[in-house]
């Protein structure tokens, strides 16, 4: 059995618009994943440019994606 942690995954738009998706995944990477497949789901994204700033975990400021120590 997996365990799930609390991300938080922030993304730019083209229009440099930032959002922050919560979300719950088993590592920041499958956050990283889970968070693209569903932005396509999301009618304000439609046909929106969208790039990953940032997946930090639930109370922490570090930027995994910028973490040479993470998982």
């Amino acid at each position: 059995m997996n365990i799930m942690e609390e991300y938080n995954v922030l993304i730019e738009t083209q229009e440099e618009q930032l959002f922050l998706f919560p979300i719950k995944a088993e590592s920041y990477k499958h956050a990283n994943a889970l968070v693209m497949r569903e932005s396509a789901r999301h009618d304000f994204l439609e046909g929106v440019e969208i790039s990953i700033v940032g997946v930090f975990r639930k109370g922490s400021p570090v930027n995994l994606l910028e973490d040479t120590y993470g998982d």
